[in-house]
This record gives C-alpha cells, structure tokens and sequence, in this order.
C-alpha cells in the first residue's frame, strides 16, 4: 500500500514539473519521460537537464577563491618556432607528452587548478583559421584537468611576447583585432559546452613592437584594454555556456606594477561578475608583500577579481629559501583571496636521470613522473 502512494505522489510531482515547464516564460528544461521498468511498478526517471547556465551560479570573486592554488602546465602546448617551421609540437621545448597521469599527479600533490598555456603561431594560417588537428589536442588536455574536478584555463600564449605577432601597437591593432577575434571565435565555439570548470584568458603577456615590459606609453595600453575588449566581445557573441563563462584578461605584459595596473581598463560585459584580472609576478622574497599590497589596491579592494597567472622561485636559491617563498605565496593567496598558479617550465629533455633534472622553475619531473621539489610542492598548496 505504501508503495502505491509513493508511486502516485511521484507521478503527480512529474506532472506538475513538465505542466510547469509549458506554462514558463523560462527557457524550457530538457525532460526525459519516465518508464515503468518491472512487475514491481518500480519507475526509473533519468534526471532532468539543467540549462546551458545552471552551473555558472557564482561570482568570479567566489570562483577565484575555488581555484585556489594553481599549476601550470609551462613549455608544452606554448611551444612555439616563429624562425618559419610549422612542424611544432608540445615536446618542441625538450617536454615529454602530456599524460592523464601526469594531471592526476598534480591533482594528487593538492593543486586546485591547471592553467595550460596554449600557442597558436605555428598551427593557423594568416587569417586566423585553427588546425581542428591542435584543437583536438588542446580539448584532449583539458579533459585531464577537468575530469579531475580542477579548474581548468586555456589561453593564447606566445602568440603575445617578445617574438609574438600580437602586439599592443596601435598601427597594427585592426589587422591583428580581426585575426585575433577570428581565433576566439573558434576556440569559445569548440568549446562552448564546457561549463564553469573552464576559464578563457585572452592573451599571456602582451608587449608592444618595442618590448617594453613596463613604462610602454598610453597607447599601448589602451591598446592592450582594446584588444581585451576584443577578446570578451567576441567569446560572449558565440552563445551557449559562453555567455556566461568566466573570462581572464591581463594587464599590459601581464605586469604588477603599480604603473601598468593603473593603466589597466576592465572591459564591460553584458554579464555581470563574470571577468578576472590577472597579473603575473616574479618578485624576490622580501617584496612579495609590497606586491600583494598594490594587487590588494588596486583590484581587489575596488572589488574587482584578481589572480596571479605565474609566479615561481627559481633554482639559484636554496631548497629552504624556495620552500619558504611557497608558503608565503599561500598565506598570501588565502589573506587576499586571490589564485595563485606556480609556473612549471617542465624538464629540458627526456634523458633526465634524476628528479631534480628539471628546467629552473620546475616542480614535477614529467619524465621521471616524480615530485622533483615534493617540499616546495606541498608548502604551496599546503
């Protein structure tokens, strides 16, 4: 008898849900109709979809404070070789292949997130157009990340730079906005229905012709607050879970100085609290708190949401001195709120023989597949 009242009250609640679902001026749910599965009367019903944007329910201040302590996946699918060869690959900068495993690893170690810096020189053409080939690859690593339960951001790297053909020039701006646009375009539609786990930041660290890292004129930062417009402008256009992904854009060379952050413009948005800042710091020990201080100022006290893209100690100090650089960086990231995403360039090559046979910033040796730096690892992530 019970089990008949539950079976009636069940079915009256899924007449009420699609009854409601017709009469709401909402978007429509996807419904699934019920079936009867056994003799029992027992009803299996299969969950109803959520909308495109169900998932996109925070702000990006409480996303930035989820992503948490970050790693990046450096000198892999950033390679690039802008002397004319078009034969590059992830391993091009002396890394091995990209495995699931080496994501798990990460994600083991108590790393929040993974940035995949992602270059696109020697995979387009002229105009813009991707090899749906670098593409499948990209989504492939991003995969790793996501089916982990990380955060995931994916960007345009040495596209920007010293060598790089975006440049913040106000006498190349259209000609670079259209190819520029006409990347986003593709990247926001391939993967328009990844939800709130994956971040699109715009570009790395832009320079002007004259690769001034800081000091560079108004017109180059104006520039770069254009080309960021650019970049929010075109991924909303695509629709779908992209018209309210959560967006990165950098400041001028990515830079904290207190110059270039007041030359800084967030971009307007037709979606409010969806857009990041990010900056990018290789300070000494000792002014990583006068750094923090001017981020604080200058963005997250004016309630705008920041992280910090790269950092990282290098090899030239101590094991102890690095260790503590890491747990500073944490406690930082904690007092302020703001994700924090240690640059790890990776191996030189695939002969490594030991685990601290790494590149200078490197904290996991992906050929070993051992914590080079476990120490350094374990007092960032804490």
């Amino acid at each position: 008898m019970k089990k008949n009242i539950l079976i009636i009250a069940l079915s009256l609640v899924l007449v009420c849900v699609n009854t409601a679902c017709q009469t709401s001026n909402e978007p429509e749910y996807v419904t699934h109709s019920t079936t009867e599965a056994s003799t029992e009367m027992t009803i299996n019903v299969e969950p109803i979809a959520i909308k495109e944007d169900d998932n996109f329910i925070y702000t990006a201040k409480e996303i930035v404070e989820k992503m948490g302590m970050g790693w990046n996946l450096g000198n892999t699918l950033d390679a690039c070789d802008y002397s004319g060869s078009k034969e590059i690959d992830e391993t091009a900068f002396g890394n091995p292949v990209t495995t699931k495993a080496m994501i798990d690893m990460v994600k083991e170690e108590g790393f929040q997130s993974v940035r995949i810096p992602v270059s696109y020189y020697n995979h387009m053409d002229e105009d813009g157009n991707i090899d749906e080939e670098w593409l499948n690859r990209v989504k492939e690593v991003v995969d790793y990340v996501v089916e982990d339960d990380m955060y995931c951001i994916i960007n345009v790297h040495h596209d920007t730079g010293n060598d790089g053909w975006l440049t913040a020039d106000a006498s190349s701006y259209e000609q670079n906005s259209t190819r520029f646009k006409a990347m986003w375009k593709q990247i926001a539609e391939y993967f328009a229905d990844y939800d709130e786990k994956l971040l699109f930041e715009g570009y790395n660290e832009i320079l002007n012709s004259e690769k001034k890292w800081s000091w560079a004129g108004e017109e180059s930062y104006n520039t770069a607050n254009s080309l960021n417009q650019d970049f929010v402008d075109t991924v909303r256009s695509t629709g779908g879970n992209n018209a309210k992904r959560y967006l990165i854009v950098n400041t001028y060379a990515a830079s904290a100085e207190e110059e270039v952050m007041n030359n800084f413009v967030m971009p307007s948005d037709v979606e409010d609290n969806r857009l990041i800042v990010e900056v990018h710091t290789y300070v000494p020990f000792d002014k990583i708190p006068e750094t923090f201080d001017m981020i604080n100022a200058r963005f997250c006290e004016n309630n705008i949401p920041v992280i910090i893209g790269e950092t990282a100690c290098g090899k030239d100090k101590s094991i102890e001195e690095r260790t503590e650089y890491a747990k500073l960086l944490n406690v930082k990231s904690k007092e302020y709120k703001i994700a924090i995403f240690w640059w790890d360039d990776g191996n030189y090559s695939d002969n490594s023989s030991s685990a601290e046979d790494v590149c200078n910033y490197a904290l996991l040796n992906r050929v070993l597949m051992q914590w080079a730096y476990p120490d350094i690892a374990q007092a960032f992530t804490n």
